[in-house]
């Protein structure tokens, strides 16, 4: 990414929804960096999800539709 990198850009998206209270969103990790420091990394920076490439686009598929589905479900309730 040129301006920031992926986990500088999820720590601002993070802040940003703090400070406006806003729903969090869903933010997923595509990495060639498969490593437990790199998921680590990810999750503390506020990362929902990590996927090491290549990856199935039904697998995201699912991931993507499950999310849906619990939002869906979470609006109604409020």
């Amino acid at each position: 990414m040129p301006v920031m990198d992926g986990m500088e850009a999820t720590r601002a998206i993070r802040k940003l929804e703090r400070d406006q209270k806003q729903t969090p969103s869903l933010i997923i990790a595509l990495t060639s960096l498969g490593s437990a420091a790199s998921q680590e990394e990810a999750f503390s920076n506020g990362m929902n999800i990590f996927l090491t490439k290549p990856v199935r686009f039904n697998d995201l598929r699912q991931i993507l539709n499950d999310w849906t589905t619990r939002a869906d479900m979470q609006s109604r309730r409020t």
